[in-house]
């Protein structure tokens, strides 16, 4: 699943307690970081100088390999470590005994270090995260895009991907909003201006995409 220069290499193990002490953490959240993890450890650095490559508005991407107890982890346990990190991340997760994996992975902006949209795979085997790009905001924006294909352009900033995405998602809960709508309204003419409402919506999704789609070209890289 990861296949990173041994120039990156960290292998340094991570104790709850410091991520306790740091982040505040109540005793709800404290539980789950026993029930839930076996062993944190920062296994990459990724910068420029481990890289060889250009720096950006990013100047290094921490990943971390979660071993956890079983298949199930509470996004909360992930906010909670992230919310003590500024700097990009990659959470690759694992269970014992067992050959699958699952890669996490927050959009955060460089100014504010908070994460606005997390993107995972599901449990696999054989997705494999590659490096890709000759500054760390590209391979920053690749990994986001290999993790979820539907996120940024090699010719747009990671935050004007984002904001795609999240103006894609807006849309389509005004959807779901107008079809209920929809289903309440008795009046015939009401009902035809909301479904006019909702084709109009749905148009400009399949603009976005299309325009998307047609400057996307990260996944062919």
């Amino acid at each position: 699943m990861l296949n990173f220069p041994e120039t990156t290499v960290a292998n340094r193990i991570i104790p709850k307690d410091a991520i306790y002490k740091h982040a505040n953490v109540n005793t709800e959240i404290r539980q789950l970081f026993i029930e839930e993890i076996r062993r944190i450890k920062l296994a990459n650095l990724l910068r420029k100088d481990t890289l060889n490559v250009e720096g950006g508005e990013y100047l290094e991407i921490n990943v971390f390999e979660i071993s956890l107890e079983t298949f199930h982890l509470d996004r909360r346990v992930i906010e909670t470590i992230d919310s003590v990190i500024p700097r990009p991340t990659i959470f690759v997760c694992t269970v014992p005994q067992s050959p699958l994996k699952k890669i996490i992975c927050g959009y955060k902006t460089p100014d504010s270090g908070k994460v606005h949209q997390y993107f995972e795979t599901d449990w696999s085997k054989d997705f494999l995260l590659k490096i890709r790009g000759i500054t760390l905001d590209e391979i920053y924006k690749n990994f986001l895009s290999q993790i979820n294909p539907s996120f940024g352009t090699k010719s747009h900033k990671i935050a004007d991907s984002f904001d795609d995405f999240a103006t894609i998602k807006k849309l389509k809960k005004q959807i779901e909003l107008l079809n209920k709508k929809i289903s309440r309204e008795p009046q015939i003419s009401k009902k035809q201006i909301l479904a006019k409402q909702r084709a109009e919506i749905r148009q400009q999704i399949e603009k976005l995409k299309q325009s998307k789609k047609q400057k996307c070209d990260i996944i062919n890289l």
